[in-house]
């Protein structure tokens, strides 16, 4: 389900994953590869462009908070 909805068959998804998992090589998920033809428009960052924040998580989860990101995860329990 997805925001309490049933997913649709017939619908496309949109999916963001690290490369480690798009290799195929994660156990149980050997059909989550990039040899797949199922999967779709899969958009990689370029490796040699330092400025692309794709190219690492790390990088994507700090502009997400530098940006302000959700409130909630910087509070403290």
């Amino acid at each position: 389900m997805i925001n309490g909805k049933e997913i649709e068959p017939k619908r496309m998804y949109h999916v963001a994953v690290n490369e480690f998992l798009l290799t195929g090589n994660e156990s149980g998920l050997e059909f989550f590869s990039a040899k797949n033809p199922d999967l779709q428009n899969i958009n990689r960052a370029k490796p040699d462009d330092l400025s692309d924040i794709r190219r690492d998580i790390r990088l994507l989860i700090i502009d997400y908070i530098k940006k302000g990101g959700d409130k909630n995860l910087l509070k403290l329990k």
